[in-house]
């Protein structure tokens, strides 16, 4: 799942093509994309896919809050979860 409501100023082009980017990979490896304007991941993620006893993986530092539905909700950095993109930076 890819949510993207965590970035959605627009000084410039670049958060529109990062949108877009991740819009069309999420096509393409079959992940659900939540749309900017669906709300930001944590709260969103819990509200529409919490499942009691079901283990949870998120790079927001808030996906161990998933914890409170008695799911087993782990927390990684960005890298472990998109090491592709580190080799852009």
């Amino acid at each position: 799942m890819q949510y993207v409501d965590h970035n959605l100023l627009q000084a410039d082009e670049l958060n529109a093509e990062d949108h877009a980017f991740l819009h069309s990979a999420c096509r393409r490896f079959g992940l659900w994309y939540s749309k900017p304007g669906n709300g930001v991941s944590h709260p969103v993620h819990m509200q529409r896919f919490g499942i009691p006893g079901k283990t949870m993986v998120g790079s927001d530092s808030h996906t161990p809050a998933a914890g409170s539905l008695g799911m087993l909700a782990i927390g990684v950095g960005g890298i472990e979860v998109a090491p592709g993109r580190s080799a852009c930076l």
